[in-house]
Parts: structure tokens; sequence; C-alpha cells
């Protein structure tokens, strides 16, 4: 019974023991012992044995700085944005005088979106959240990888209001000398920015950006698909630009070259539809007459 998340945690806690025996040994194993221990949010008595894992090997290395997402306390968000910004407190906890393995500094940054997910802390998620965002506003030097890694944080932190922080990542998006792989990232951070904080200022923007981009065929396949998905995640049927959307959706899964830019833009309009209910005002007329014939036509089993 319970969620799959439930019956993971309860499987953690049975291991307790053995994790417990396993997290004092050397190698990836003992890491990653580490690792399930502070999932079960006890982990925070073990920052010094993470950081130390640190001079290890990348796979080790890698176990401990997931570890360190976890722990939700000031010193491992500390440590964790050391790495990312190639500090040198995080440098020589590395044992690399050179440079923070860049590996290492992306695996900092899904930390820091796993350190943020939790609704607990809004103000400590606000401060991961600006942080990225910034690091994002600076990184035209840094990696595609590391840039990919920042956005993806970005993309599952738990705000309570956006701050500003959705308008900077729009600007972001405009940015076309940036790698489009990207930008392909940013529409649905924004959206679930948008969507979590509630401000309408913010989701007509975002969505009035995301209809552009979608309609038009010269944009990047990369960013068409983007921004149908973050339609999907943005747009609520009571929304004053719902029937736009509805409209500029059923469009793109008629004629947009792009397959995965079509099959993006079904899924959105099944949740608009599914907001909406089947007897909506704009489910009824607009969306499912459109979506029948090709969920008819869709190979079943």
């Amino acid at each position: 019974t319970g969620t799959a998340e439930d019956r993971r945690v309860s499987f953690l806690r049975q291991a307790r023991g053995p994790l417990e025996r396993l997290s004092t040994g050397a190698g990836p194993e003992g890491a990653a012992a580490l690792l399930a221990l502070a999932q079960l949010g006890d982990g925070e008595g073990r920052l010094a044995a993470l950081r130390s894992r640190l001079r290890a090997g990348l796979p080790e290395a890698r176990q401990a700085v997931l570890a360190l997402g976890y722990l939700r306390g000031p010193a491992a968000l500390r440590t964790l944005q050391g790495l990312l910004h190639d500090r040198s407190e995080a440098r020589r906890l590395c044992g690399r005088e050179a440079g923070v393995p860049e590996e290492l500094r992306a695996w900092s940054a899904l930390a820091l979106g796993i350190f943020a997910a939790a609704p607990e802390r809004p103000t400590l998620n606000q401060l991961v959240a600006r942080d990225l965002v910034a690091f994002l506003e600076d990184a035209g030097a840094e990696s595609l990888e590391l840039q990919m890694a920042a956005v993806a944080a970005v993309r599952v932190v738990e705000l309570d209001y956006a701050a500003g922080l959705g308008g900077r990542l729009l600007a972001l998006l405009e940015e076309r000398h940036r790698d489009p792989r990207v930008r392909a990232l940013l529409p649905v951070a924004v959206a679930k920015i948008a969507a979590r904080a509630g401000e309408e200022s913010l989701s007509a923007a975002a969505a009035m950006c995301f209809l552009k981009l979608l309609g038009d065929r010269g944009t990047d396949g990369l960013l068409r698909q983007g921004a149908a998905q973050a339609l999907g995640v943005l747009v609520r049927s009571s929304d004053p630009y719902a029937e736009r959307a509805a409209a500029a959706l059923c469009a793109a899964v008629e004629g947009d070259p792009n397959p995965q830019v079509r099959n993006l833009a079904l899924v959105a309009l099944a949740r608009l539809a599914a907001d909406d209910g089947p007897a909506g005002p704009l489910a009824a007329p607009r969306i499912l007459p459109f979506l029948r014939p090709p969920l008819a036509s869709a190979p079943s089993g």
C-alpha cells in the first residue's frame, strides 16, 4: 500500500542497519550508502564524511555530491554552491587546485535542484533559485552540459513566489547566441515557476512568448518542442489566452514538420482538455473533436 515513494522510503528504513555498516566503507558502495541514508533525512551529521569523499574518484564523489543535496542544511548548501561556482574552498575539498572537475560541477547543479525541491524551506529555495539563475546569466563560457544541468535544476525548484526569476529566465530564452539545446529547456522552467507562483502577469508574458515560438516554423525545432511542452504545463482552461493556445497547439499537431513538436502539442492539448473537463466550453467544441481522429488512428496495445 501507499505510493511508490512511500514504499521506497519504507525499504530504506528497513535496510538502515546494513546501510550504516556500508557507509563506513571506502569506495562507491560506501558513498551510495551515505546517499541512501541522506534520503531518510538523517544525514546532517554525515557532512564531514561526505565532504571527505569529494577527493575520491568521480563515481564516489558523484554519489557524495547528490547526498549533499538531500541534507538540505546551510553547510551542505554552501558546499554545493562552492562546487558549482568552482570556488577555492571547493577546489581544496576536491584536491584539485586546478579546478573542480566539470562533471562534479554539473552534478552539484542537479544536487542544488534536489536541495530546493522540497517545499519546507521557501527562503532557502529562493536563494538556490536565484543562485542558479545568476549562474546561467553569467555562464556564457561554461560548457553545454553545465548550463543544461543548471536549467534542469531550476525546473524542479519549489517556489511560492517568482520574485522576478521567471522574467530573467524569459530574457535568457530570448538570447539567440545561447545554444538552442539550453534555450529549449527554459520554457518548461518558466512555466513551472509561473504555475507555482500564481503570478498572472508572468503567466501571460510566458504564454505569449511560447505561442510566438511555437507558431514560427523558422524557430529551431528544439525550441518549438520546449514551447509546446511548456504550454501544456502553464495554460489552464480558464486563462484568457487558453483559446489562443488551443488553436496554436491544434495548428502544430496538424502542420508542424517536426514529429516531436506534433507529439508534445497533442499531449498539451490533452492536458488542457482534462483541465477543462469533457463538457467544458473549450474542450467540448474545440479540443475533443480535434483529438478524436488522431487518437482513433493511434496503434493500440
